[in-house]
């Protein structure tokens, strides 16, 4: 029998070995771990969460005492400016009240209620063309070429005490001539009157205020303000007044169209003082009609 002839590839394979894929290595960090029993390496991990590092100790301390001084520092200092703005508010108050005087003609007027109030039932009123009629039984006539423009859409009010009642102006009325304008007066409406018809003046000058009643309208006050503001420009006004028995009104308001109004003083009858404002007092008189209504 013929020998089998070797192969080419065997002869270099025999030459050359082959290292293997994948070589085992044993894991030595397995035999030189320290055997340690579980219970111990569980007590030593609750001792040290247990006990902190003396460093930290130290800085608790520290941190505390900075905060409490930082919040002492921020109180003191609140403290120190509620106490400036109490006394800088107590001192404007006290300098207004030095240098300024609240005025209420009516109520210096002797106005009193007539009747108890009912504080549920208000003063309303309705404009039809030129008359302004009242829910209690009067009606303001407005005469001649005037339009009223009305400034509020309630026209009603409910009587009150408050000595800082609220008013409402409800009505501006300028009058023409041929339909050019002339002049013109300002109407309000109040849940009290005898709160709300009043001024601030300073002290120390010519100003006033002052009421002159005239003949009362079925139970209706009624009458006029003169206002005078002493300053570089002197300012004069009248008010024509109502006031019904729960002390709630009305009133019209014009400025003064007249000159040496110096001549006013808080001592001047009424009659002094339609010499020195004849025009106003004939406008409010003959522009402005009130009486009962039919």
């Amino acid at each position: 029998m013929r020998k089998k002839q070797k192969n080419f590839y065997d002869s270099y394979d025999a030459l050359f070995s082959k290292p293997a894929l994948f070589t085992k290595q044993e894991k030595t960090y397995e035999k030189n771990m320290p055997k340690l029993k579980l219970k111990s390496i569980v007590m030593i991990m609750k001792d040290s969460a247990k006990t902190p590092s003396k460093s930290k100790k130290k800085e608790k301390k520290p941190a505390k005492k900075k905060l409490s001084m930082i919040l002492a520092i921020v109180f003191l200092v609140i403290i120190f400016f509620v106490i400036k703005t109490a006394n800088n508010s107590s001192g404007s108050f006290s300098s207004y009240s030095d240098e300024y005087i609240d005025v209420y003609p009516l109520k210096e007027g002797t106005v009193n209620k007539t009747s108890d109030k009912n504080f549920s039932t208000p003063l309303a009123l309705s404009i039809n063309d030129h008359s302004i009629v009242t829910n209690n039984g009067y009606v303001l006539e407005v005469l001649n070429d005037a339009d009223i423009e009305i400034q509020k859409e309630e026209l009603s009010v409910l009587p009150t005490n408050d000595k800082y009642a609220n008013y409402f102006y409800i009505a501006y009325i300028p009058f023409y001539s041929n339909r050019r304008y002339e002049r013109s007066a300002s109407m309000f409406i109040s849940g009290n009157i005898t709160n709300s018809l009043n001024e601030s003046f300073i002290k120390d000058k010519n100003s006033f205020s002052k009421a002159y009643f005239e003949k009362d309208i079925g139970e209706v006050k009624n009458g006029y303000v003169v206002t005078y503001k002493e300053g570089e420009y002197s300012k004069v006004s009248i008010s024509r007044f109502f006031i019904f028995p729960d002390e709630t009104g009305l009133w019209l308001k014009a400025d003064s169209n007249e000159e040496n109004t110096e001549k006013l003083t808080v001592e001047n009858t009424l009659e002094e003082v339609k010499e020195v404002l004849g025009n106003d007092f004939t406008f409010l008189d003959e522009n402005f009609t009130f009486k009962k209504s039919e």
